[in-house]
């Protein structure tokens, strides 16, 4: 028999009663699903509050809304067993809506919105888990509860109070279970408090500022703030959650809907136990196979693999089917299987909740237009549903059996209005996959003989595009393609007498408007090494400069004239037997101009070009960066170094635990008007690798930002791009590797909050 109880009574209460008596599965995939006999879903909570129950549990508690014969919306709420019979279920004859539940083990607590759609009255209910009762608890001087979450100390809530000259101050009050206030903090001003959750004795409480700002605030369960943020660094704090799964407060599972790069997507984002992301993917993209973007109803865990409930389109049927995937921790895709649902998945329910009991999940979905409310229990073996259809899941990244290397920045070639990385990828050939940010494919792939290094040229066939130049290795030439078309445009040869060491793209130095092309080279009839310049368009050899013999070169960069001779400078960095590095700069001429002694306290690694230009023309500074190593290993620097004079402009001190990959010059981010050197580096502990660009200024040496890029991959490069996002500083893309997969990761220079993800899809 169905307990309802009611304010006062309803002859609906009766048709309602039986409306909720559950159905026998007429889907393979559901053990019994109720239609609430409602409009929506809200919320569905376990009552013990954990993901896993044991056999004695009471069940679950469903809330949402039901129409009164066109009289308006009333909320209720319903106890569900585990068999799917309705243990009671309490109705409110008001009109109103809940907008919010939390579960104990002893107490079930409601915000109900009353008298709709004024809103005159906003009261928290009380009941216990095994027989509903009507306590309603107010905090002294609230206008209106917003938010509210449960322990077994009792309820967490946050209230509006008419204090303060706004009047919008909020509250954070603890109260018991029988509705008293035990303490309550003001928390100041706020536009919006979208989430509260407690977690390890901390209460997270994130939202919006007046300033519609991303705010994050940090409390103890005794009211103590332990930390506060504004801007974009609070975004990464709680994401803009439809579910999220804690576990053993080592790391959560969320699935989300984000607008990334104005493109929403629901995605299933990994944070570790400091909230950082470690991984985010989208819930089936077109690159997956699937014909268009899926929606995730809910998410969660059992520590060992990671499960996401929805709907999506696979690429030979346009329909939107039900479906169960399966991850392993690291987000790879597993298992797939579609879904028998008592209701159609096209309709993409705009509320949806899941729980885990056990050996059960629990959906609670409404349909997209929010008159028909659904609560599912499907059998779950710790898998999958055992009765679901499986997919091949054919369309998951493979390990490529070509190695990428190298990232370019190309600008917007294809009008998409997003920047265009190429990811340089080598086998028996190099090719350069090139992929929008703002898709999540590569739609181009540019294919060169031979293997070896490449460079962006700036447009040398007119059409408005930069080339892509490869130097071939072994052959001493160099081939230039349109980066857009992926015709060549021309083969420059080099000097048969010297091997190639590395190549770089000089500004126009014969003034017919194209760029030119250099190469660091070593005599392979003599001691000693050379750079030689050809015209990027001609093919035409330009100049040949000879530099120290006894030295052995390492890097080499153009910098502006120093001489006053109107042309750029080279500068060579070398290193001799004793372990002495140099700096060797001289003019297009071969005429020394300066000698920069660096010693052999540090081993000289890489140049740092301090231009933070974004075009793809180079544009040339006096100042140089050069990244230095300690012999001994604990010691990382960049000395920034005047050309002219020869002066050490700064010593830049980095993390030496990490180990370097690549450094560049970043537009300034932390507003001082002067350059950040950007350093890619990883280290590796117990197997698991954890990558991060650390930003430091180059005036003063102080820490900017360290921009995490998770763990269980590995960094390989990176570069810098405009700003996407609207804070003015340039974006990151950080090329990852785990297990011969790769994929693309955009964050913020500033904040370090993720901005996108893309697969790269190699051979």
């Amino acid at each position: 028999m169905i307990k309802t109880f009611k304010k006062s009574f309803s002859p609906l209460a009766l048709a309602i009663g039986l409306a909720s008596q559950p159905f026998a599965a007429t889907a393979d995939d559901t053990l019994w699903y109720l239609h609430l006999g409602g409009d929506w879903t809200n919320e569905i909570k376990i009552s013990d509050g954990n993901i896993y129950l044991d056999s004695s549990t009471d069940g679950a508690f469903c809330d949402g809304s039901f129409d009164d014969f066109g009289l308006g919306y009333c909320y209720m709420v319903e106890k569900i067993n585990r068999d799917g019979s309705i243990d009671w279920r309490y109705e409110a004859s008001e009109s109103g809506i809940w907008s919010n539940l939390a579960v104990n083990s002893d107490n079930l607590f409601l915000v109900d919105y009353t008298n709709l759609p004024s809103i005159t009255q906003v009261d928290i209910e009380t009941a216990s888990v095994s027989s509903i009762g009507d306590i309603s608890a107010a905090i002294e001087g609230a206008e209106y509860y917003y938010t509210i979450a449960a322990t077994d100390n009792g309820l967490f809530a946050i209230a509006k109070t008419n204090a303060g000259a706004s009047g919008d101050n909020r509250v954070l009050a603890h109260l018991n279970a029988a509705g008293e206030l035990q303490w309550s903090v003001d928390i100041g001003d706020w536009e919006s408090t979208n989430h509260l959750f407690i977690e390890d004795g901390v209460v997270h409480i994130a939202g919006l500022n007046p300033s519609f700002e991303n705010a994050y605030h940090a409390y103890s369960t005794t009211g103590q703030l332990l930390s506060q943020e504004t801007g974009q660094a609070a975004a990464d704090k709680v994401p803009l959650a439809n579910g999220i799964s804690l576990y053993n407060d080592t790391y959560s599972i969320v699935n989300s809907t984000s607008w990334l790069i104005n493109q929403p997507n629901d995605f299933i984002v990994k944070y570790d136990e400091q909230n950082n992301i470690v991984w985010q993917i989208p819930f089936f993209s077109q690159a997956d196979g699937y014909a268009r973007n899926g929606v995730a109803y809910g998410v969660f865990t059992n520590g060992t693999d990671i499960f996401a409930i929805g709907a999506a389109a696979v690429a030979d049927n346009d329909e939107l089917t039900h479906v169960l995937a399966r991850y392993d921790i690291g987000g790879n895709l597993l298992a797939l299987q579609s879904l028998d649902l008592p209701f159609d998945a096209r309709e993409q329910p705009t509320r949806r909740a899941v729980a885990l009991d056990n050996d059960r999940i629990l959906l609670g979905v409404d349909d997209t237009n929010g008159w028909s409310a659904y609560v599912s229990a499907l059998e779950f073996d710790g898998e999958g549903v055992p009765t679901g259809v499986s997919i091949p899941v054919t369309d998951s990244p493979a390990p490529a059996a070509s190695t990428a290397s190298q990232t370019l920045h190309l600008g917007d070639i294809n009008n998409d209005g997003y920047p265009e990385i190429g990811v340089v990828a080598s086998s028996d050939s190099t090719r350069v996959h090139v992929q929008s940010i703002g898709a999540d494919h590569s739609w181009q792939a540019i294919t060169f003989d031979g293997t070896g290094e490449v460079a962006v040229v700036n447009d040398a066939d007119c059409n408005s595009v930069p080339e892509i130049a490869a130097l071939v290795a072994g052959s001493n030439s160099v081939e230039l393609r349109d980066s857009l078309s992926g015709e060549l445009v021309t083969n420059i040869a080099f000097n048969a007498n010297v091997d190639a060491i590395k190549m770089a793209v000089v500004p126009d130095t014969n003034h017919n408007g194209a760029d030119d092309i250099a190469i660091l080279s070593k005599f392979n009839n003599r001691n000693g090494q050379a750079v030689i310049i050809h015209d990027a368009k001609t093919g035409e050899q330009l100049s040949s400069i000879s530099f120290n013999p006894y030295f052995r070169a390492k890097d080499f960069a153009f910098i502006e004239d120093i001489n006053g001779d109107g042309a750029p400078e080279i500068a060579v960095l070398s290193t001799n037997k004793k372990g002495t590095s140099k700096l060797e700069i001289r003019a297009l001429d071969g005429s020394l101009v300066n000698n920069i002694w660096l010693g052999k306290t540090y081993q000289s690694t890489a140049l740092v070009d301090m231009n933070t230009q974004l075009g793809l023309s180079p544009n040339l500074s006096n100042e140089l960066g050069v990244l230095l190593n300690k012999a001994e290993g604990n010691g990382l620097t960049v000395r920034v170094i005047d050309t002219q004079s020869g002066d050490d402009l700064q010593s830049v001190g980095y993390n030496w635990r990490f180990s370097p990959i690549a450094a560049k010059a970043i537009a300034d981010t932390n507003g001082n008007g002067t350059a950040e050197i950007a350093l890619l580096s990883s280290k590796t502990n117990a197997g698991e690798t954890t990558g991060k660009i650390e930003l430091r200024d180059s005036y003063s040496a102080n820490l900017a930002n360290n921009v995490w890029l998770g763990e269980n991959a590995s960094p390989v490069d990176f570069s810098i791009i405009k700003d996407t996002n609207g804070n003015g500083s340039p974006e990151t893309v950080t090329l990852m590797e785990s297990d011969g997969i790769y994929y693309l990761l955009t964050k913020d220079s500033k904040t370090g909050t993720l901005i996108g993800q893309q697969a790269v899809d190699l051979p």
